[in-house]
């Protein structure tokens, strides 16, 4: 949708979509696409958001908002519990961890997200994202030698990484 927030457009089919959830109260599309142009009302836009999830739980567009909202909130825990319900769903995804640990992260609680960042790694040893992930909170948690390990280890895999090098260099002891 192209138009302004609260334009005619976007009312419109604020109207249209609020009547079809009307009509039919477990359409959960309309709930999704009402939430989503519903975004100048947070409150609203996560109530829609929380009642699609709750009639059709696997859509991960609407965890994905759901969490934004969440971290925004301040809740979290609900945006951890959002991750936690996609490992339910699927032990296997190696993206819930990464973003529960981000979260962690955002909070300042490193051995939670380090946590986080080895599951991933156990489900995927290679996931460049995840031992990037896991050596800066290594690094702001003040465990220089361990960051120095996943950087090493982030190198060996992918060898071309400028940042990644420049990270590496400024944590290993100046010789003299």
């Amino acid at each position: 949708m192209y138009a302004r927030r609260d334009g005619p457009w976007v009312n419109e089919a604020r109207a249209i979509y609020k009547q079809i959830v009307k009509e039919f109260p477990n359409h959960g599309i309309a709930k999704a696409y009402l939430a989503r142009i519903s975004e100048a009302r947070p409150g609203e836009q996560e109530k829609y958001l929380e009642e699609r999830l709750a009639s059709w739980g696997l859509d991960p567009s609407v965890r994905g908002m759901l969490k934004n909202i969440y971290r925004r909130k301040g809740e979290f825990y609900r945006a951890v519990a959002l991750m936690d319900g996609r490992l339910a769903l699927d032990p296997y995804d190696v993206m819930a961890h990464l973003e529960a640990g981000q979260i962690y992260e955002s909070q300042g609680l490193w051995d939670k997200a380090l946590e986080r960042y080895g599951a991933a790694l156990r489900i995927s040893p290679e996931n460049n994202t995840a031992i990037l992930a896991a050596a800066n909170a290594c690094v702001s948690a003040g465990r220089n030698e361990e960051a120095i390990a996943f950087l090493t280890q982030s190198l060996a895999i992918r060898p071309n990484q400028p940042d990644a090098s420049k990270r590496l260099r400024s944590l290993r002891p100046k010789e003299k």
